[in-house]
């Protein structure tokens, strides 16, 4: 099956109600935060501390390239602290990273754009899907 991924970002706000789910029974939740929640048909990435999570595939730069399921806290903290330059300077791949920077949230796309991004916004809620097939 193709990656399928919905990213529900909601603006900051005092009394915030849970975003709703999916109604695809085959997306997961794979991250949730107060500003961000996403869904999933295939396993995230997720940055240490809840700061956000990469979805698609991701590998390191190094030969030989090999694939990369988890961050570690100072590479992670390092992405968060660039909003995200070394995630391209250190990493390829087919993916999108939403990263949870203060009060909001960063949504980057590897330049590469092997994974399509839509956008939309409806009344206060941003979704952003992604699907490959």
């Amino acid at each position: 099956m193709a990656l399928q991924y919905l990213a529900i970002v909601t603006p900051p706000s005092p009394r915030a109600e849970p975003p709703p789910s999916p109604r695809d029974e085959t997306l997961r939740p794979v991250f949730t935060s107060d500003a961000l929640s996403i869904f999933a048909n295939e396993q995230a990435i997720v940055l240490p501390g809840n700061k956000g999570a990469i979805v698609g595939h991701l590998f390191n730069r190094c030969l030989p390239a090999q694939r990369v399921t988890e961050l570690d806290d100072a590479t992670a903290r390092q992405i968060i602290a660039t909003s995200g330059r070394s995630l391209l300077a250190q990493f390829w791949g087919g993916y999108v990273a939403f990263l949870v920077i203060d009060d909001h949230v960063v949504i980057m796309r590897d330049p590469s754009g092997a994974l399509p991004c839509y956008h939309t916004t409806q009344t206060k809620l941003q979704a952003h899907q992604i699907s490959k097939r």
